[in-house]
């Protein structure tokens, strides 16, 4: 028969889980009490886990770890980025908290609010890749900055590890900022978008203007900072406005949040002050007083207000409607919460939404392979109290949609090379692909959904990856994201009697994806790299005592030769006061640099090989670092 859909939830801000199954991130308005469902005992849940990168890659050994009052399961992601967790859902006591760690990538950590009781849930779970660590020495004190315009203070011997002793000599410090103005900076949000003040029980819903983790080792153990000892940070500034839609300018206050991993949420820490920030992309950055290090947060509880909310729609039974609320903006802070709900009569519900700030809801509901969709704006000076969604049978194709949706799919070349011990030279191999994809398939099996019986099991998802080199044509690749690096040789090679193209100026890439209900395909063109100059995977530079001595870390493949050359910035068009030579096989090296002018310094990095050179200009000043080319800049220590 023909029902009629209601929403049954209220609408707390959380970020937001990947999947057909998504965490149910929503509450009930404080008026609105809630009836908890007593489940079946002895029904086994299953949660399946998919963990990628900023980029999309599928990661492999990541620790996962769930965990509620009762329990803690650990696994561990396979070479898909894949892990499984089985739960008996009869008793399950929520929240659960689900959370990540991999050597090289922040920790990440999720609540869920609620599971489906049959079937498998389906979580994709981003976390973010760490900057490159910088080596100081504790023993003094120490200035950091980033290009996004974090910065850092650390007062001499100010650090201790995990028992609490002193902790000396050299240790590892990454600074990662996170921006969060955009829709991918937001899903890789680390915790819930909701906080507590001190002395609360309430959590609040927060707004992100942006978030920096702070994370200090030694030979693999965290360390942070002794009791008593705090630090001065700055936090970039992504957004221009506040919620209010007003301007952010230098001596605003803005609360200051830090990050509570094995609750999954904000805990409130004061506030601070914005102040100016060449390198912030707004130009300002929020700087505080931090007594240890962790994620550091700026963000603000906006005013909430309470909607009755009604999803309607004509479909055969009982179905699961997936809900997201995007408050999101490139110009304001930002907020977004997903959940899966359950429809099963006419009713409606009270929701908690900001004030003064537009909202956008947006309805997906997979029905025996028929994508319903509906959304619904409300605006910010809307005062209405009652609102509906209606979802509709839509074609075109939807993330959420039973036939396959590529998300996203990127592609970088890197030429490598081969070392010749008879000419001492590196002979230019092969140029490798590395290939990274996000494609999704909808799950749209709803037990008690409609009479329509779907097909057994889940629709299979079957990736192939065609080529113009074609000893790579129809790659069967099978798995929704991922990655795969190809390798397309610079020369005629001639492989079982057939040549294949010679050095191709661009490497075409063909994605087909299918299943049941249909397929999909992208095409894209990868530059492939002429020349085969040397490859810098990395470079940092950080100096001690007013830049009297240099240390450089690299990293580069196919490099012959090297050497490094030093001007004043005030006289670059003279001869350079160093010329030194550099080993690129040894990753490191110390300039002295005692009687140079301490105002600043231009150095230049030249690679070389029998194919070409790459220069690596760099300008580092004792207030700022500027690259002149497309590396990462790494920060002085004053």
């Amino acid at each position: 028969m023909k029902g009629l859909l209601s929403l049954t939830v209220l609408l707390i801000f959380t970020a937001l889980l990947g999947g057909c199954h998504d965490s149910k991130q929503l509450e009930p308005a404080p008026s609105t009490p809630t009836v908890p469902t007593q489940p079946p005992a002895n029904e086994v849940t299953s949660l399946s886990v998919l963990i990628i990168d900023q980029n999309y890659r599928a990661l492999e050994e990541v620790k996962l770890t769930l965990s509620s009052q009762d329990f803690v399961l650990e696994t561990e992601t396979d070479s898909e980025g894949r892990a499984r967790f089985e739960v008996d859902y009869g008793k399950l006591n929520f929240p659960l908290i689900l959370s990540s760690k991999k050597l090289g990538y922040s920790n990440q950590v999720k609540v869920i609010q609620d599971l489906a009781e049959k079937g498998e849930n389906q979580f994709q779970l981003p976390v973010l890749q760490r900057q490159l660590p910088i080596v100081i020495d504790i023993g003094r004190d120490t200035e950091l900055f980033t290009t996004d315009g974090a910065y850092l203070m650390l007062p001499a011997n100010g650090l201790v590890d995990g028992d609490g002793d002193r902790v000396s000599g050299e240790v590892n410090v990454t600074i990662t900022p996170l921006n969060t103005a955009n829709s991918d900076g937001l899903k890789l949000f680390p915790g819930n978008f909701e906080g507590l003040y001190v002395g609360q029980d309430e959590t609040s819903p927060i707004a992100t203007y942006g978030t920096t983790e702070f994370h200090f080792e030694k030979e693999g153990e965290k360390l942070n900072l002794a009791p008593g000892v705090e630090s001065v940070i700055e936090l970039p500034i992504y957004v221009a406005q506040h919620v209010d839609g007003s301007a952010v300018v230098v001596g605003d206050r803005i609360e200051l949040w830090h990050l509570e991993e094995d609750s999954g949420l904000w805990q409130n820490y004061g506030d601070g002050e914005v102040v100016d920030s060449q390198r912030s992309p707004t130009g300002y950055a929020l700087r505080a007083s931090v007594p240890h290090f962790s994620w550091w947060n700026v963000d603000v509880a906006p005013e909430t207000r309470v909607i009755n909310l009604n999803v309607t729609g004509e479909v055969s039974g009982e179905c699961k409607v997936g809900l997201n609320a995007d408050m999101a903006s490139n110009s304001r802070p930002g907020l977004r919460a997903s959940t899966q709900v359950s429809i099963p009569s006419n009713s409606s519900r009270r929701l908690l939404i900001p004030s003064g700030r537009q909202v956008n809801f947006s309805a997906v509901l997979n029905a025996n392979g028929q994508v319903y969709l509906g959304d619904l704006q409300v605006a910010a000076n809307d005062t209405g109290d009652n609102f509906t969604i209606e979802v509709v049978p839509e074609g075109g194709i939807n993330p959420e949609d039973p036939a396959p949706y590529i998300a996203k799919i990127y592609g970088e070349t890197t030429p490598e090379f081969e070392y010749d011990l008879i000419t001492k030279k590196h002979r230019h191999a092969a140029n490798i692909i590395h290939y990274y994809w996000d494609a999704k398939t909808g799950h749209p099996r709803q037990d008690g959904c409609s009479e329509d019986r779907m097909p057994d099991g889940e629709p299979k998802l079957d990736i192939h990856l065609i080529s113009d080199a074609r000893q790579y044509e129809d790659v069967e690749l099978g798995n929704e994201t991922g990655q795969i690096d190809l390798a397309v040789f610079p020369f005629d090679v001639e492989t079982q009697g057939e040549t294949l193209p010679a050095d191709p100026e661009f490497i075409s890439l063909n994605l087909l994806a299918s299943n049941t209900f249909g397929s999909a395909s992208r095409v894209i063109e990868v530059p492939n790299p002429r020349g085969a100059a040397p490859k810098l995977k990395g470079i940092r530079s950080y100096s001690h005592d007013k830049y009297q001595t240099l240390d450089i870390r690299w990293s580069v493949v196919g490099a012959d030769s090297g050497y490094i050359e030093v001007w004043p910035l005030n006289d670059q068009a003279g001869p350079a006061l160093i010329v030194e030579e550099i080993d690129p096989f040894a990753k490191h090296a110390q300039l002295v640099l005692e009687g140079l002018p301490i105002e600043g310094l231009s150095i230049k990095i030249t690679y070389e090989n029998q194919y070409d050179k790459l220069e690596a200009p760099i300008v580092i000043t004792g207030e700022s670092c500027d690259l002149m080319s497309d590396l990462p800049c790494d920060q002085p220590t004053n």
